[in-house]
């Protein structure tokens, strides 16, 4: 029961601290409402010395294509300048927006029609680098839905203000740096589309707004670690819960990476991971995580939450911690049945959390993965951490790991 009410509590405890802190980054509009989903695009400069100018690095020209909503992105320009407007309602009979600025990673440039191969594209973003800009935002009040342009104070709060704030997020007690700047393992470029690209930490995965938010939500839970003790929970449930909040963390990283695409059609955020690889995403969406969207702080505490009552109902269900997860890697930190078990080899001896055994776990064949892939329907199984655990490690503090 500590355990459940610990996840009860401690989620709208750590909203509460951090929430003050989101507050300047994610400045509300006219309606005293911020933004939901904000809009990014990759940047290059054009090589045509003639032109010079910023390349917004769009892969599609639309930004809702469904039954319910149109909205998309006009460009218009010329040598030395684009420009972007955000246009509502269906466009123009004869207006190709499927495709971008990028085609196959090649990229050509509206302003001069400049075009430059996928080659030239990852020689240009490993050795000068992209850039980036905020060029569309969308405000949700229930059912309506407004995409529109981004104010001179979004975008202000958006590329510079959290920049300088990222200095006051505090490191770990163990002196691990509050962002993630981890390297990647660069021979994996198979696996990590971003690789090619010169983007090789895990701090290059996000921008630098997503990582004042990351890094406010890991301080918020080690506090909350600390809060519980002082309310006198038990050190062991404490750690469970503080552990339930890293991942919650992790699930939020998830949904608010530079890797987190957009889909027009239903008009939602996919998140980093919609296979296990990291594609290379050119346009990108931000979210700000205590609104109501997918990815939302309040949506991956309900999925744990979920997972937590169906354990707890059922003392023959285990809590399995993937093996990879455990060397903080990608790997998935999954609750499994008792029809998952087989198949599977135990590769230490299990911990006991709540009366419910945690081990790690490989798959032996594909009759377990299966068998994880038809249990992964139900609830229980939901998976609810796919980001790398850098995030985790960094939301509970060394004396609860």
């Amino acid at each position: 029961m500590d355990l459940y009410l610990g996840m009860y509590r401690s989620p709208g405890w750590v909203h509460d601290r951090v929430k003050p802190r989101l507050d300047s980054v994610f400045p509300s509009d006219e309606n005293d409402r911020p933004p939901a989903v904000y809009f990014w695009t990759r940047t290059m400069v054009c090589p045509n010395p003639v032109c010079q100018a910023e390349i917004p690095l769009l892969s599609s020209f639309w930004l809702a294509n469904s039954t319910r909503h149109k909205a998309w992105v006009e460009v218009s320009g010329r040598p030395g300048k684009i420009d972007l407007g955000i246009r509502v309602g269906a466009p123009p009979a004869g207006t190709h927006l499927s495709d971008g600025t990028v085609k196959a990673s090649s990229v050509t440039c509206p302003g001069c029609s400049t075009s430059m191969i996928a080659k030239e594209v990852r020689e240009y973003a490993t050795e000068v680098g992209f850039g980036h800009i905020l060029y569309a935002v969308l405000d949700i009040d229930r059912r309506v839905r407004t995409y529109r342009a981004p104010t001179a104070k979004e975008i202000e709060s958006a590329e510079r203000l959290a920049t300088a704030l990222l200095d006051e997020l505090e490191e770990a007690p163990d002196g691990t740096s509050p962002l993630p700047d981890e390297s990647m393992v660069k021979s994996q470029y198979r696996r990590y589309g971003n690789l090619v690209y010169g983007i090789d930490t895990f701090r290059g995965l996000f921008n630098d707004r997503q990582l004042y938010v990351l890094g406010s939500l890991c301080e918020a839970v080690r506090a909350a670690h600390a809060h519980m003790l002082d309310e006198g929970m038990q050190p062991d449930r404490a750690v469970a819960v503080a552990t339930y909040l890293g991942l919650s963390v992790d699930r939020i990283a998830d949904y608010d990476s530079s890797f987190a695409s957009w889909a027009t059609s239903g008009e939602f955020q996919r998140s980093t991971f919609p296979r296990q690889a990291i594609a290379m995403v050119w346009d990108y969406v931000e979210i700000d995580p205590f609104q109501d969207v997918s990815g939302s702080w309040k949506g991956a505490v309900r999925w744990i939450e979920l997972a937590i009552r169906r354990c707890s109902a059922s003392s023959d269900v285990p809590a399995t911690v993937s093996r990879g997860f455990a060397r903080r890697s990608g790997s998935n930190f999954t609750l499994l049945g008792p029809q998952d078990r087989k198949g599977l080899k135990l590769s230490t001896s299990p911990a006991l959390i709540d009366g419910h055994d945690v081990v790690t776990t490989r798959f032996a064949d594909r009759s377990a993965r299966r068998s994880r892939s038809h249990a992964s329907t139900s609830v229980w199984a939901k998976t609810i951490a796919t980001i790398p655990s850098f995030f985790t490690t960094r939301a509970i503090s060394p004396s609860a790991r």
